[in-house]
C-alpha cells in the first residue's frame, strides 16, 4: 500500500515549531496512548460468504491548545494501527489530524496561518468502506495574512495560501495556490460587512488524468457576533476555468448560524450552495463529512471531479458534567460536472453519553443515511448503531467496550451487507499545561 505522510510531517513540524519557539505561552497539552482488540464477523462487508477477522490495535495521539496574544494553536493528532490476525485485509495505520495554528508577530497587521486536516476516504467511491478500500487523505495549507487599517471602521486584508493535497492510493494529488482580497467595514461593535475576491489555481501531479482548473469567487459577507449567537452570510458568484473542459459558473451562497440556548446547549444551522470538490470540502471545515469513519454517516466522494453542492444542516448539542446529547440532520444534493456520481442524500445522527457513576459512562449512537445516485440508478440505505460502556480505572487510565452494527440495503445487491463488530480498548490520557 502506497503511503504519503510528507504533508503530515511538514504540518506537524511547523505547528509544533511555531508553538515551542514562542517565548511566553501557556500551552495546554493532552497525550493519549492505547491498546486493544477488535473483532468483526464480516470484515469485507460482503453480501454472502461472510468472513470473520480479528485485529490488535495500537493507538496514540496528542492535543495542543494555546490562546495567546501572538499565538493561537488548536491541534489534535490521532494514530490508529490495526494488525489483522488472519490477514484478510492488509495491516494499516489510520491518521486523523484536525490542526490549525496562527502566528501573530504583529497582531492585526501580519499573521501567518497553518492548517492541516487528515482523514480517511474511499479509494473506489461507490464501494463499501472496508479497510482495504480506505486511504489516508491529507490537506495542508499555509500562508500569510496582511491587514491595513484604512479608517477607524474600514480595513483591507490581503491573503495568500499554498496548499498540498495528498491521497494515499488514488492518483489525484494536487497543489493549490490562492490569493484573496477583502475590504471590511465595521457596522457596530458586533457586526461587519465585507466585499471579498478570491482566486485559486489547482495543479494536479498527474494533469493528464486530472484537468487543472482555476476557481474564482466574488461575494459579499455579513458577520454578526453577539454574546450568545454567531451568524455569517455569504452571497456572490463563482466561476471555474477548466483545462480541456467547458468553464462553469454559478451562484455562491453560504449561511451559518449558531445560537447558545443555555450555558450547556446550542443549535446550529448551515446552508450552502456552491461549486466545490473533495479537497476544498475538507479545508472548509467539513472534515467529519469527508470521512466514512466519522459519526455523521456521510463521506464526500473522493473524486477529482468538481461538483455543485446544495446542502442544509441542522444540529443540536447538549453537554454538561453528567451527560451529552447530539443530533444532526443533513440534506444535500451533488451535481458532478463530468463523472456519473450525481447523488442526493439525507442523513440523521443521534448520539449521547451518560455518566452512570463517577467511574462508569454509557454511550449510544445511531446514524441513518439514504443515498440516491441518479445516473447510476441506484439507492443505498445505510445504518450504523453503536453502544459502549466505559470504566475509569484511575484518573488517567480507562477501559472501554463497544458493540457496533453496520448494515446496508442497496438496489445493487452486491453492495448489501450486515456487520457486527466488537472493540475493547485500554487507553491512557495525561493532561499537561505550562
Amino acid at each position: 500500500m502506497k503511503r504519503k505522510y510528507s504533508a503530515f510531517v511538514i504540518s506537524g513540524c511547523l505547528i509544533c515549531a511555531t508553538a515551542f519557539t514562542h517565548a511566553a505561552f501557556a500551552l495546554e497539552t493532552e497525550v493519549s496512548l492505547g491498546t486493544g482488540f477488535e473483532t468483526s464477523d464480516n470484515i469485507l462487508q460482503a453480501p454472502i460468504n461472510e468472513q470473520d477477522e480479528n485485529a490488535a490495535r495500537l493507538l496514540g495521539g496528542f492535543k495542543l491548545k494555546e490562546a495567546g496574544q501572538n499565538l493561537e494553536v488548536d491541534t489534535s493528532v490521532d494514530l490508529d494501527y490495526l494488525d489483522y490476525v488472519d490477514n484478510l485485509v492488509a495491516d494499516t495505520t489510520f491518521v486523523t489530524i484536525d490542526g490549525a495554528a496562527t502566528w501573530m508577530p504583529f497582531p492585526q497587521r501580519f499573521h501567518w496561518v497553518f492548517e492541516d486536516y487528515a482523514t480517511q476516504s474511499r479509494i473506489v467511491t461507490t464501494e463499501n468502506a472496508t479497510p482495504d478500500n480506505l486511504q489516508n487523505t491529507n490537506v495542508f495549507s499555509t500562508g500569510p495574512d496582511f491587514f491595513f487599517r484604512v479608517t477607524g471602521r474600514d480595513q483591507l486584508r490581503l491573503s495568500s495560501r499554498y496548499g498540498l493535497y495528498t491521497f494515499g492510493e488514488t492518483d489525484t494529488d494536487d497543489n493549490r495556490t490562492s490569493f484573496a482580497t477583502s475590504f471590511l467595514h465595521q457596522l457596530n461593535q458586533t457586526s461587519e460587512v465585507s466585499l471579498n475576491a478570491e482566486t485559486t489555481d489547482v495543479t494536479y501531479a498527474n494533469d493528464v488524468l486530472n484537468p487543472n482548473y482555476q476557481r474564482h469567487e466574488l461575494y459579499g459577507q455579513y458577520k454578526n457576533t453577539l454574546l450568545h449567537s454567531r451568524a455569517s452570510l455569504d452571497l456572490g458568484v463563482m466561476q471555474l476555468d477548466r483545462e480541456r473542459f467547458e468553464d462553469v459558473d454559478g451562484f455562491l451562497g453560504r449561511l451559518s448560524v449558531t445560537r447558545e440556548v443555555t450555558s450547556t446547549s446550542s443549535f446550529r444551522l448551515a446552508l450552502e450552495s456552491q461549486y466545490t470538490d473533495f479537497g476544498h470540502t475538507i479545508l472548509a471545515g467539513n472534515i467529519a463529512d469527508a470521512s466514512p469513519t466519522q459519526a455523521t454517516g456521510v463521506d464526500t466522494q473522493s473524486a477529482v471531479d468538481v461538483f455543485y453542492e446544495e446542502r442544509a444542516e441542522l444540529g443540536y448539542l447538549l453537554n454538561d458534567s453528567i451527560k451529552s446529547v447530539g443530533a444532526n440532520l443533513l440534506l444535500a444534493d451533488e451535481d458532478y460536472e463530468t463523472s456519473n456520481l450525481d447523488r442526493s442524500y439525507e442523513a440523521i445522527n443521534v448520539n449521547g453519553s451518560y455518566h452512570l457513576t463517577t467511574r462508569w459512562v454509557a454511550q449510544l449512537s445511531a446514524t441513518l443515511t439514504a443515498y440516491d445516485y441518479s445516473l447510476l440508478h441506484r439507492q443505498d440505505d445505510e445504518a450504523l448503531f453503536s453502544m459502549g460502556l466505559g470504566y475509569r480505572l484511575t484518573t488517567d487510565l480507562s477501559l472501554t467496550a463497544t458493540l457496533d452494527r453496520n448494515q446496508k440495503d442497496s438496489t445493487d445487491d452486491i453492495q448489501d451487507y450486515d456487520e457486527n463488530k466488537g472493540i475493547l480498548l485500554l487507553t491512557y490520557q495525561d493532561r499537561l499545561s505550562q
